[in-house]
């Protein structure tokens, strides 16, 4: 019975714990990655401006090849979109929503499933 009562304590400290740390946390997180390429922007931007491109060799995209893709609206201007189901990669859609030639492709995602989800995504190509 003692342990029992300690086991408890120790549950509802831990989730005690939990409540504060994510009252305290921050409620945007921010992911900055870079990554050198040995070709000019000419032939990279063409790459992350295309949905239907950037989904041929994205690594979400390859977790799950047989997740159900749609896309919508003109590829490679603002507006188009990817909606993507899958049971790995659950449900959600991408859209552009700014193309800057050469410089900044962006894009809003929203992950409906398992849990739902805003981010901001945005590729910038910098000339050495």
């Amino acid at each position: 019975m003692r342990a029992l009562k300690i086991l408890l304590i120790i549950l509802v400290a831990l989730g005690a714990l939990l409540v504060i740390l994510s009252l305290v946390g921050p409620s945007n997180t921010t992911v900055e990655r870079s990554v050198t390429i040995a070709a000019p922007d000419s032939v990279v931007y063409p790459k992350i401006a295309s949905l239907k491109t950037l989904h041929s060799w994205d690594s979400w995209a390859l977790m799950e090849r047989d997740q159900v893709v749609e896309f919508t609206g003109t590829d490679g201007e603002v507006g188009s979109a990817q909606i993507w189901s899958g049971d790995t990669l659950g449900k959600g859609s991408m859209t552009v929503r700014e193309l800057v030639p050469h410089e900044r492709v962006s894009f809003d995602m929203h992950f409906m499933e398992p849990f739902e989800s805003k981010a901001d995504v945005t590729y910038t190509l910098v000339q050495d």
